[in-house]
C-alpha cells in the first residue's frame, strides 16, 4: 500500500514539474523445484539427472546432465509445447503470457529469442544441431534470463511446463517451479 501511495505522489510531482517518468522492472527468480516426466513409452530424452544447485544465498541454478536417447524422430514430427501457469488459491491457472502449443522443436531451438539463448549457453556443447544427436549433455548453471520478462509480470509463484512430442505422443518433458519477485525502479527526466 505504501509503495502505491509513494508512486502516486511521485507521478503527481513529475506531472506538476513537467517531467517524464519511466519504470524498469527487475526480477529476482528463485527456482523452487524441477520435476522430469516419468513413465513414458519410448522416451526421446531423459532429464532425471537435472537438479537444483545452490549458487549462493539467493540464487539457484539447474545443473546436471540430460540424455538424448533416440535419433529416429523425423524433424517435422519433433514438437515442443511450453506453458506458464500462475499459482492461485485453487491451484495453477494457465497464463496467456507463455503458451506455445506443439510447435516445431527445431524451429523453436533455432529461432526463439526468449528461452533458447540461455539454454544454449548452459549446454556444454557449442555445436548442437537440431535435432540433437544421441548422447549425454551437460547442463551447467542454467538460470532464467529475466531481461526477457515482460514488465508487470503478474503473480509470484509460477510453474513452467516443457513437453516434447513425437507427433501426438509425449516423449519427454519437465515442470519447473519458480518464485518471481519484482521491483520497479522509476526514473524522471526534466522536459525542456
Amino acid at each position: 500500500m505504501f509503495r502505491k501511495i509513494a508512486l502516486i505522489i511521485l507521478l503527481t510531482y513529475s506531472l506538476l514539474n513537467n517531467c517524464v517518468h519511466s519504470g524498469v522492472t527487475q526480477y529476482n527468480v528463485k527456482l523452487k523445484g524441477i520435476e522430469p516426466f516419468e513413465n513414458m513409452k519410448n522416451p526421446w530424452l531423459n532429464f532425471q539427472e537435472l537438479k537444483l544447485k545452490k549458487l549462493n544465498k539467493t540464487h539457484f541454478a539447474i545443473d546436471g546432465i540430460f540424455n538424448i536417447l533416440r535419433n529416429d524422430i523425423a524433424v517435422d514430427k519433433l514438437l515442443v509445447s511450453v506453458h506458464g501457469a500462475i499459482k492461485m488459491s485453487n491451484g495453477y491457472q494457465q497464463s496467456s503470457l507463455l503458451k506455445l502449443d506443439k510447435q516445431s522443436f527445431c524451429n523453436f531451438w533455432e529461432n526463439d529469442q526468449i528461452l533458447m539463448p540461455a539454454v544454449k549457453k548452459a549446454i556444454n556443447v557449442t555445436d548442437v544441431t537440431c535435432p540433437p544427436k544421441v548422447g549425454i549433455y551437460g547442463f551447467i548453471n542454467y538460470m532464467t534470463d529475466t531481461s526477457k520478462f515482460p514488465d508487470n509480470l503478474p503473480g509470484k509463484y509460477w510453474r513452467f511446463t516443457h513437453t516434447y512430442y513425437e507427433g501426438d505422443d509425449v516423449v519427454g518433458g519437465y515442470k519447473c517451479y519458480m518464485e518471481i519477485d519484482s521491483t520497479t525502479n522509476v526514473a524522471f527526466t526534466k522536459m525542456t
